[in-house]
Protein backbone atom coordinates (compact mmCIF):
# COMPACT_ATOMS: atom_id res chain seq x y z
CA UNK A 1 0.00 0.00 0.00
CA UNK A 2 3.23 2.50 0.97
CA UNK A 3 4.03 1.63 -2.88
CA UNK A 4 1.18 2.79 -4.32
CA UNK A 5 0.58 5.81 -2.28
CA UNK A 6 3.53 8.23 -4.35
CA UNK A 7 1.71 7.08 -7.99
CA UNK A 8 -1.73 8.10 -6.21
CA UNK A 9 -0.12 11.52 -4.91
CA UNK A 10 1.22 12.02 -8.21
CA UNK A 11 -1.93 11.30 -10.15
CA UNK A 12 -3.84 13.15 -8.18
CA UNK A 13 -1.24 16.30 -8.84
CA UNK A 14 -1.79 16.06 -12.11
CA UNK A 15 -5.49 15.74 -12.12
CA UNK A 16 -5.71 18.52 -10.20
CA UNK A 17 -3.55 20.71 -12.43
CA UNK A 18 -5.61 20.15 -15.18
CA UNK A 19 -8.59 20.88 -13.91
CA UNK A 20 -7.09 23.75 -12.80
CA UNK A 21 -5.57 24.95 -15.89
CA UNK A 22 -9.37 24.39 -17.85
CA UNK A 23 -11.11 26.27 -14.68
CA UNK A 24 -8.73 29.01 -15.14
CA UNK A 25 -9.00 28.44 -19.15
CA UNK A 26 -12.85 29.40 -18.48
CA UNK A 27 -11.92 31.92 -16.46
CA UNK A 28 -11.04 34.14 -19.14
CA UNK A 29 -13.16 37.28 -19.46
CA UNK A 30 -13.18 39.75 -21.97
CA UNK A 31 -15.14 43.14 -21.50
CA UNK A 32 -15.94 45.88 -23.86
CA UNK A 33 -15.44 49.48 -22.99
CA UNK A 34 -16.49 52.51 -24.51
CA UNK A 35 -15.58 55.90 -24.00
CA UNK A 36 -14.85 59.34 -25.57
CA UNK A 37 -11.34 60.63 -25.90
CA UNK A 38 -8.66 63.04 -27.34
CA UNK A 39 -5.67 61.23 -28.97
CA UNK A 40 -3.85 62.07 -25.67
CA UNK A 41 -6.23 60.19 -23.46
CA UNK A 42 -6.76 57.38 -25.64
CA UNK A 43 -2.57 56.65 -26.10
CA UNK A 44 -2.30 56.66 -22.35
CA UNK A 45 -5.66 54.53 -21.41
CA UNK A 46 -4.24 52.25 -24.08
CA UNK A 47 -0.83 51.75 -22.12
CA UNK A 48 -2.87 51.78 -18.89
CA UNK A 49 -5.03 49.22 -20.23
CA UNK A 50 -2.12 46.73 -21.03
CA UNK A 51 -0.06 47.31 -17.91
CA UNK A 52 -3.82 46.53 -16.35
CA UNK A 53 -4.19 43.00 -18.35
CA UNK A 54 -0.43 42.27 -17.42
CA UNK A 55 -1.47 42.31 -13.68
CA UNK A 56 -4.78 40.34 -14.51
CA UNK A 57 -3.94 38.11 -17.57
CA UNK A 58 -7.20 36.68 -17.74
CA UNK A 59 -8.99 39.81 -18.35
CA UNK A 60 -9.18 41.33 -21.99
CA UNK A 61 -10.32 44.63 -22.53
CA UNK A 62 -11.74 46.21 -25.91
CA UNK A 63 -11.62 49.84 -25.90
CA UNK A 64 -13.94 51.98 -28.46
CA UNK A 65 -13.74 55.58 -28.81
CA UNK A 66 -17.08 57.45 -30.10
CA UNK A 67 -17.26 61.68 -31.18
CA UNK A 68 -18.35 63.44 -28.14
CA UNK A 69 -21.41 65.21 -29.90
CA UNK A 70 -23.30 61.39 -30.60
CA UNK A 71 -22.20 59.38 -27.80
CA UNK A 72 -24.40 59.52 -25.37
CA UNK A 73 -27.49 59.15 -28.19
CA UNK A 74 -25.60 56.12 -29.40
CA UNK A 75 -25.33 54.90 -25.89
CA UNK A 76 -29.09 54.90 -24.97
CA UNK A 77 -29.63 53.49 -28.17
CA UNK A 78 -27.35 50.33 -27.63
CA UNK A 79 -29.29 50.07 -23.95
CA UNK A 80 -32.11 50.18 -25.87
CA UNK A 81 -31.39 47.17 -28.54
CA UNK A 82 -29.85 45.50 -25.69
CA UNK A 83 -26.24 46.10 -27.02
CA UNK A 84 -24.55 48.01 -24.63
CA UNK A 85 -20.71 47.70 -23.32
CA UNK A 86 -19.64 46.21 -19.98
CA UNK A 87 -18.14 49.50 -18.82
CA UNK A 88 -18.19 52.76 -20.21
CA UNK A 89 -17.36 56.54 -19.20
CA UNK A 90 -20.24 58.73 -19.43
CA UNK A 91 -21.14 62.56 -18.55
CA UNK A 92 -22.68 62.38 -14.89
CA UNK A 93 -25.44 64.85 -16.31
CA UNK A 94 -26.60 62.01 -18.82
CA UNK A 95 -26.05 59.18 -16.82
CA UNK A 96 -29.45 59.95 -14.49
CA UNK A 97 -31.72 58.03 -16.79
CA UNK A 98 -29.61 54.88 -17.16
CA UNK A 99 -29.63 54.67 -13.31
CA UNK A 100 -33.66 55.22 -12.86
CA UNK A 101 -33.88 52.59 -15.71
CA UNK A 102 -32.31 49.95 -13.92
CA UNK A 103 -29.20 49.76 -16.46
CA UNK A 104 -26.77 50.75 -14.32
CA UNK A 105 -24.82 48.10 -11.67
CA UNK A 106 -24.59 50.20 -7.89
CA UNK A 107 -20.78 49.48 -6.92
CA UNK A 108 -20.34 46.35 -4.27
CA UNK A 109 -17.22 46.76 -2.68
CA UNK A 110 -16.63 43.00 -2.28
CA UNK A 111 -16.09 43.10 -6.07
CA UNK A 112 -12.88 45.41 -5.30
CA UNK A 113 -9.84 44.83 -2.88
CA UNK A 114 -11.12 47.27 -0.37
CA UNK A 115 -11.40 46.36 3.76
CA UNK A 116 -15.21 48.69 2.61
CA UNK A 117 -16.79 51.63 1.10
CA UNK A 118 -15.11 54.04 3.27
CA UNK A 119 -11.78 53.04 1.82
CA UNK A 120 -12.98 53.70 -1.37
CA UNK A 121 -14.30 57.36 -0.34
CA UNK A 122 -11.50 58.17 1.09
CA UNK A 123 -9.64 58.04 -2.55
CA UNK A 124 -11.28 60.86 -4.03
CA UNK A 125 -11.58 64.33 -2.67
CA UNK A 126 -14.97 65.16 -1.05
CA UNK A 127 -18.21 65.22 -3.05
CA UNK A 128 -16.40 63.66 -5.99
CA UNK A 129 -18.85 60.78 -6.04
CA UNK A 130 -21.99 63.21 -5.89
CA UNK A 131 -22.51 63.51 -9.30
CA UNK A 132 -22.29 59.18 -9.38
CA UNK A 133 -25.08 58.62 -6.18
CA UNK A 134 -28.55 58.41 -6.28
CA UNK A 135 -30.70 56.80 -3.31
CA UNK A 136 -27.22 56.50 -1.13
CA UNK A 137 -25.58 54.01 -3.58
CA UNK A 138 -22.88 54.81 -5.95
CA UNK A 139 -23.32 53.88 -9.08
CA UNK A 140 -19.72 55.47 -10.51
CA UNK A 141 -15.93 55.88 -9.94
CA UNK A 142 -14.85 59.65 -11.01
CA UNK A 143 -12.20 59.52 -13.96
CA UNK A 144 -12.31 63.35 -14.95
CA UNK A 145 -13.44 66.33 -12.93
CA UNK A 146 -13.31 69.60 -14.92
CA UNK A 147 -13.88 73.33 -13.97
CA UNK A 148 -13.81 76.14 -16.08
CA UNK A 149 -11.39 79.27 -14.90
CA UNK A 150 -10.78 82.46 -17.00
CA UNK A 151 -8.25 82.75 -20.12
CA UNK A 152 -6.99 85.50 -21.99
CA UNK A 153 -5.40 85.26 -24.82
CA UNK A 154 -3.27 88.61 -24.98
CA UNK A 155 0.49 89.15 -25.01
CA UNK A 156 0.62 92.33 -23.56
CA UNK A 157 -1.94 91.71 -20.92
CA UNK A 158 -0.42 92.54 -17.23
CA UNK A 159 -3.94 92.87 -15.27
CA UNK A 160 -4.93 90.64 -12.34
CA UNK A 161 -8.95 89.65 -12.52
CA UNK A 162 -10.54 88.60 -10.13
CA UNK A 163 -14.54 90.08 -10.28
CA UNK A 164 -17.37 89.99 -13.08
CA UNK A 165 -17.38 93.51 -12.71
CA UNK A 166 -13.13 94.13 -14.15
CA UNK A 167 -13.99 91.48 -16.46
CA UNK A 168 -16.79 94.01 -17.68
CA UNK A 169 -14.47 96.78 -17.34
CA UNK A 170 -11.44 95.41 -19.48
CA UNK A 171 -14.05 94.46 -21.85
CA UNK A 172 -15.57 98.48 -22.73
CA UNK A 173 -14.24 100.14 -25.75
CA UNK A 174 -13.65 103.06 -23.93
CA UNK A 175 -11.98 101.76 -21.09
CA UNK A 176 -10.27 103.56 -18.59
CA UNK A 177 -7.46 100.61 -17.92
CA UNK A 178 -4.42 101.69 -19.01
CA UNK A 179 -2.51 98.42 -19.12
CA UNK A 180 -4.02 96.83 -21.99
CA UNK A 181 -3.36 97.82 -25.34
CA UNK A 182 -6.85 97.23 -26.68
CA UNK A 183 -9.87 96.42 -24.98
CA UNK A 184 -10.45 92.40 -24.66
CA UNK A 185 -13.87 91.19 -26.22
CA UNK A 186 -15.44 88.54 -23.92
CA UNK A 187 -17.13 85.38 -24.88
CA UNK A 188 -19.70 83.58 -23.48
CA UNK A 189 -18.89 79.88 -25.12
CA UNK A 190 -22.30 77.70 -25.66
CA UNK A 191 -20.68 75.23 -26.73
CA UNK A 192 -21.02 71.27 -25.34
CA UNK A 193 -21.86 71.56 -21.49
CA UNK A 194 -20.04 74.85 -20.88
CA UNK A 195 -23.18 77.24 -20.85
CA UNK A 196 -24.37 75.35 -17.48
CA UNK A 197 -21.28 75.29 -16.02
CA UNK A 198 -20.77 78.65 -15.91
CA UNK A 199 -24.51 80.05 -15.90
CA UNK A 200 -25.54 77.87 -12.99
CA UNK A 201 -22.19 78.95 -11.00
CA UNK A 202 -22.99 82.72 -11.75
CA UNK A 203 -26.41 82.57 -10.77
CA UNK A 204 -25.13 80.57 -7.09
CA UNK A 205 -22.85 83.34 -6.28
CA UNK A 206 -25.85 85.63 -6.19
CA UNK A 207 -28.26 83.55 -4.76
CA UNK A 208 -29.69 81.79 -7.45
CA UNK A 209 -29.92 78.27 -8.47
CA UNK A 210 -30.42 76.67 -11.87
CA UNK A 211 -32.92 73.83 -10.05
CA UNK A 212 -33.48 73.40 -6.37
CA UNK A 213 -33.63 69.34 -6.43
CA UNK A 214 -35.65 68.99 -3.24
CA UNK A 215 -37.86 71.65 -4.31
CA UNK A 216 -38.27 70.32 -8.31
CA UNK A 217 -37.88 73.99 -9.26
CA UNK A 218 -35.69 76.61 -10.78
CA UNK A 219 -34.66 79.76 -8.51
CA UNK A 220 -33.89 82.36 -11.37
CA UNK A 221 -37.17 84.51 -11.55
CA UNK A 222 -36.00 86.43 -8.69
CA UNK A 223 -33.16 89.86 -8.18
CA UNK A 224 -30.48 86.67 -8.40
CA UNK A 225 -31.28 85.91 -11.95
CA UNK A 226 -32.43 89.52 -12.87
CA UNK A 227 -29.28 90.78 -12.25
CA UNK A 228 -27.35 88.16 -14.03
CA UNK A 229 -29.08 88.54 -17.36
CA UNK A 230 -28.31 92.65 -16.73
CA UNK A 231 -24.51 91.48 -17.06
CA UNK A 232 -25.07 89.08 -19.70
CA UNK A 233 -26.87 91.74 -21.62
CA UNK A 234 -23.91 93.99 -21.84
CA UNK A 235 -21.90 91.22 -24.05
CA UNK A 236 -24.94 91.26 -26.43
CA UNK A 237 -22.94 92.50 -29.46
CA UNK A 238 -19.87 90.60 -29.03
CA UNK A 239 -20.71 87.17 -30.28
CA UNK A 240 -21.35 83.65 -28.85
CA UNK A 241 -18.74 81.51 -31.60
CA UNK A 242 -15.58 79.65 -28.94
CA UNK A 243 -12.56 81.96 -29.54
CA UNK A 244 -10.86 78.97 -28.07
CA UNK A 245 -11.00 77.27 -32.15
CA UNK A 246 -8.91 80.25 -33.49
CA UNK A 247 -6.98 81.43 -30.31
CA UNK A 248 -7.44 85.26 -31.27
CA UNK A 249 -5.92 88.08 -29.98
CA UNK A 250 -7.58 89.76 -27.20
CA UNK A 251 -10.00 87.39 -26.00
CA UNK A 252 -11.13 86.51 -23.38
CA UNK A 253 -13.35 83.11 -22.29
CA UNK A 254 -13.97 80.11 -19.61
CA UNK A 255 -11.79 77.35 -20.43
CA UNK A 256 -10.68 74.15 -19.20
CA UNK A 257 -7.26 72.28 -18.01
CA UNK A 258 -7.59 70.38 -20.88
CA UNK A 259 -8.23 72.31 -24.01
CA UNK A 260 -4.96 74.78 -22.46
CA UNK A 261 -3.34 71.51 -22.38
CA UNK A 262 -3.81 70.68 -25.82
CA UNK A 263 -3.34 74.11 -27.26
CA UNK A 264 -0.38 74.54 -25.62
CA UNK A 265 0.90 71.10 -26.94
CA UNK A 266 -0.77 71.94 -30.58
CA UNK A 267 1.65 75.43 -30.36
CA UNK A 268 4.33 75.86 -27.35
CA UNK A 269 4.44 79.44 -28.35
CA UNK A 270 0.44 79.77 -27.42
CA UNK A 271 1.54 79.88 -23.51
CA UNK A 272 3.05 83.10 -23.93
CA UNK A 273 -0.32 84.21 -25.03
CA UNK A 274 -2.30 82.75 -22.24
CA UNK A 275 -3.09 84.65 -18.82
CA UNK A 276 -5.53 81.69 -16.54
CA UNK A 277 -7.11 83.55 -13.51
CA UNK A 278 -9.32 81.61 -11.08
CA UNK A 279 -13.59 81.68 -12.27
CA UNK A 280 -14.46 85.16 -11.43
CA UNK A 281 -16.97 86.86 -8.52
CA UNK A 282 -19.36 88.71 -8.72
CA UNK A 283 -19.22 91.88 -5.97
CA UNK A 284 -22.15 91.54 -4.79
CA UNK A 285 -22.00 87.71 -4.50
CA UNK A 286 -23.46 85.79 -1.57
CA UNK A 287 -21.53 82.66 -2.20
CA UNK A 288 -18.05 82.74 -3.25
CA UNK A 289 -18.12 79.74 -5.38
CA UNK A 290 -16.30 78.55 -8.45
CA UNK A 291 -17.38 77.02 -11.83
CA UNK A 292 -19.81 74.42 -11.41
CA UNK A 293 -17.74 71.06 -12.26
CA UNK A 294 -18.31 68.63 -15.09
CA UNK A 295 -17.72 65.36 -13.86
CA UNK A 296 -17.26 62.66 -16.11
CA UNK A 297 -17.51 58.74 -14.60
CA UNK A 298 -16.89 54.78 -14.93
CA UNK A 299 -20.08 53.31 -14.92
CA UNK A 300 -20.72 48.92 -15.31
CA UNK A 301 -23.63 47.72 -17.12
CA UNK A 302 -26.29 46.38 -14.88
CA UNK A 303 -27.21 43.69 -17.63
CA UNK A 304 -23.52 41.93 -18.03
CA UNK A 305 -22.46 38.60 -16.45
CA UNK A 306 -21.11 38.69 -12.76
CA UNK A 307 -17.47 38.09 -13.92
CA UNK A 308 -17.87 40.76 -16.51
CA UNK A 309 -19.36 43.30 -14.21
CA UNK A 310 -16.36 42.54 -11.56
CA UNK A 311 -14.05 43.07 -14.19
CA UNK A 312 -15.17 46.66 -15.02
CA UNK A 313 -14.88 47.70 -11.62
CA UNK A 314 -11.22 46.67 -11.52
CA UNK A 315 -11.01 48.55 -14.65
CA UNK A 316 -12.67 51.62 -13.15
CA UNK A 317 -10.37 51.36 -9.85
CA UNK A 318 -7.12 50.72 -11.94
CA UNK A 319 -8.22 54.14 -14.72
CA UNK A 320 -8.61 56.19 -11.57
CA UNK A 321 -5.83 55.41 -9.68
CA UNK A 322 -3.26 57.10 -11.59
CA UNK A 323 -3.92 61.09 -11.44
CA UNK A 324 -1.05 61.80 -12.05
CA UNK A 325 -0.18 60.47 -15.46
CA UNK A 326 -3.56 61.62 -16.15
CA UNK A 327 -2.70 65.10 -15.58
CA UNK A 328 0.77 64.94 -17.09
CA UNK A 329 -0.44 63.28 -20.48
CA UNK A 330 -3.80 64.42 -21.09
CA UNK A 331 -3.84 67.38 -19.05
CA UNK A 332 -7.29 65.79 -17.62
CA UNK A 333 -7.76 66.60 -13.62
CA UNK A 334 -8.89 63.46 -11.40
CA UNK A 335 -10.87 63.99 -8.11
CA UNK A 336 -8.13 61.80 -6.12
CA UNK A 337 -6.78 63.09 -2.85
CA UNK A 338 -2.93 62.18 -4.20
CA UNK A 339 -3.43 64.82 -7.03
CA UNK A 340 -4.62 67.45 -5.14
CA UNK A 341 -1.86 67.15 -2.38
CA UNK A 342 1.10 66.56 -4.34
CA UNK A 343 0.70 68.07 -7.94
CA UNK A 344 2.84 70.52 -7.00
CA UNK A 345 5.75 68.64 -7.34
CA UNK A 346 5.70 67.84 -10.91
CA UNK A 347 3.25 70.45 -12.52
CA UNK A 348 2.30 71.33 -15.91
CA UNK A 349 1.20 75.08 -16.91
CA UNK A 350 -1.41 76.72 -15.58
CA UNK A 351 -2.75 73.45 -13.65
CA UNK A 352 -2.02 75.15 -10.05
CA UNK A 353 -4.85 77.63 -10.87
CA UNK A 354 -7.57 75.19 -11.82
CA UNK A 355 -7.25 72.34 -8.94
CA UNK A 356 -6.60 75.52 -6.09
CA UNK A 357 -10.55 76.47 -7.36
CA UNK A 358 -11.83 72.88 -7.70
CA UNK A 359 -11.85 73.15 -3.70
CA UNK A 360 -13.94 76.70 -4.44
CA UNK A 361 -16.38 74.82 -7.05
CA UNK A 362 -19.67 73.49 -6.79
CA UNK A 363 -19.99 69.68 -7.38
CA UNK A 364 -23.79 68.89 -8.92
CA UNK A 365 -26.61 66.87 -8.29
CA UNK A 366 -28.43 65.88 -10.85
CA UNK A 367 -31.82 64.53 -11.61
CA UNK A 368 -33.38 62.44 -14.56
CA UNK A 369 -34.52 65.43 -16.46
CA UNK A 370 -30.84 67.39 -16.40
CA UNK A 371 -30.30 66.54 -20.11
CA UNK A 372 -33.34 68.20 -21.19
CA UNK A 373 -32.69 71.17 -18.45
CA UNK A 374 -28.86 71.44 -19.81
CA UNK A 375 -30.52 71.83 -23.94
CA UNK A 376 -32.78 74.47 -23.03
CA UNK A 377 -30.21 76.65 -20.81
CA UNK A 378 -27.85 76.32 -24.07
CA UNK A 379 -30.60 76.93 -26.64
CA UNK A 380 -32.04 80.10 -24.06
CA UNK A 381 -29.04 81.70 -23.70
CA UNK A 382 -28.18 81.34 -27.31
CA UNK A 383 -31.62 83.32 -27.71
CA UNK A 384 -31.51 85.87 -25.41
CA UNK A 385 -28.00 86.79 -26.44
CA UNK A 386 -29.35 87.22 -29.86
CA UNK A 387 -32.56 89.00 -28.61
CA UNK A 388 -33.76 92.12 -27.08
CA UNK A 389 -35.68 90.60 -24.28
CA UNK A 390 -35.29 92.89 -20.87
CA UNK A 391 -33.45 90.83 -18.14
CA UNK A 392 -36.35 90.50 -16.13
CA UNK A 393 -38.74 88.99 -19.08
CA UNK A 394 -35.39 87.21 -19.64
CA UNK A 395 -35.16 85.62 -15.80
CA UNK A 396 -39.08 85.12 -15.92
CA UNK A 397 -38.87 82.74 -18.72
CA UNK A 398 -35.94 80.66 -18.26
CA UNK A 399 -37.78 79.77 -14.82
CA UNK A 400 -40.81 78.89 -16.35
CA UNK A 401 -38.99 76.23 -19.11
CA UNK A 402 -37.32 74.62 -16.18
CA UNK A 403 -40.23 74.37 -13.51
CA UNK A 404 -42.44 73.24 -16.58
CA UNK A 405 -39.71 70.53 -17.54
CA UNK A 406 -39.72 68.92 -13.45
CA UNK A 407 -43.05 69.18 -13.56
Amino acid sequence: MAKIRPFIIISFILLFSACFSNERKSEQVIISYWTTSNQDTKQLELELIMEFQKKYPYISVIRRDYNTSDYAKILYNAFNSNNAPDIFTLNAAFSMPLITDGHLEPLNISLLEYENVYELIEKYIPGSLLGATYWNQIFGLPVETSNLCLVIINDSFKGNIKTFEELLEYSKINSMVKNIDKNIIVYFNINDDQPVLWFSAMLSQLGGKLVIPELRRASINNKAGRYLFKYLSEFRDRGLESPFIFFNNSTAFFCSMQQIFQAIKANPDNINKISVFKFPRFKTRIFDNGSDLYLKYFYVNSHSDLVKRKAGWMLADWLTSHPFKYLKNAGVIQPNKRLFKDYFKDPIPFCDIFIEDIENCRFPQFLPEFKKINRTVIDFISYFFNSEITPSKAAEMLQAEIDNILK
